[in-house]
Formats: C-alpha cells, sequence, structure tokens
C-alpha cells in the first residue's frame, strides 16, 4: 500500500458528514483491508454524537467512500462510547 493512499483516503473521510444534521463525523475506527494497485480498501467507522448514530463506510478508492450501515448508539460523548465498548 501507498502512503500517499492512504493519507488520500483519510483526507476524503474529513468531509463526509452526518446525513441527519450535517455536522461533521468523528473518526472511530479505520482499518485497512486489502490494497489493489493504486487503489485502497478500508473499514471505517465515524460517529456523531449528535444524533447518535454510528456510520459504519468503506473507502473503495480515492474519493469513493460508500455507506454499508447506520447505527444508533447510546452514547453521547468519547467517554460514553468506550465505556459502553468496553474499553
Amino acid at each position: 500500500m501507498y502512503h500517499r493512499d492512504l493519507l488520500a483516503a483519510l483526507n476524503d473521510l474529513k468531509s463526509v458528514k452526518c446525513d441527519k444534521c450535517g455536522s461533521s463525523l468523528e473518526l472511530y475506527k479505520f482499518s485497512v483491508i486489502s490494497s489493489r494497485g493504486r487503489n485502497v480498501n478500508a473499514n471505517v467507522l465515524m460517529v456523531c454524537f449528535k444524533c447518535r448514530l454510528m456510520y459504519d463506510l468503506s473507502v473503495l478508492g480515492r474519493g469513493v467512500i460508500g455507506v454499508k450501515d447506520v447505527k444508533t448508539i447510546v452514547a453521547s460523548s468519547w467517554n460514553d462510547l468506550l465505556k459502553s465498548s468496553g474499553g
């Protein structure tokens, strides 16, 4: 995997907004699945504490982000989220 591709994928995630309230999402977990040539395939979990939603996203390449699932969480802060996940 190329570091430029990984940094580009992380940079693309800055523009992802909550569908419900429009605020920027906060990165919770980023895991690289594979790299094919110059494309990065990664799973990403991002949260919106205002709406209490967790987005399960897939980064398929530069500028290509897909939503796999959206779940409701009970946490309204990082502290609550880490406690509920056992961390």
